[in-house]
């Protein structure tokens, strides 16, 4: 049986999300405070649903014109830029004993979390036209 896409990628990124959460416990447990951030597990979990919401909405509009889909990915992509850099600001904003920790964590999963979400996207291209 043919497995769905966003079943293929719903099963990596919840792989990739159990790692990176098992990997955020470790730190904070062996780490000393300062150099990890208390959110980093809610982060994990953050961008686990951003990325889940985000490849089902584009998965389903790549199927369609490449031109429909390119107009879905700037507009998804320029929403979520705003999105994270309206919570990064309220939380340093909040929080600005752990800003800098704060903002390298986010930046890190947000480039971990992007890179799985467009390889999945150009697989499913690639599948597409084949």
């Amino acid at each position: 049986m043919k497995t769905s896409v966003f079943y293929r990628f719903f099963i990596k990124i919840t792989l990739l999300s159990a790692i990176l959460s098992i990997i955020a416990l470790l730190m904070i447990i062996i780490s000393p405070t300062r150099f990890i951030s208390p959110t980093l597990p809610y982060q994990v979990l953050f961008f686990y649903i951003i990325s889940m919401v985000l490849f089902y909405i584009l998965s389903h509009s790549i199927k369609k014109r490449f031109s429909q889909f390119l107009n879905y990915f700037i507009l998804a992509t320029g929403i979520k830029l705003l999105f994270l850099l309206l919570i990064i600001m309220i939380y340093v904003f909040n929080n600005k004993e752990d800003a800098y920790v704060f903002i390298i964590s986010f930046f890190i999963l947000y480039i971990i979390y992007s890179i799985v979400e467009v390889v999945s996207l150009l697989s499913l291209n690639r599948s597409l036209k084949s």
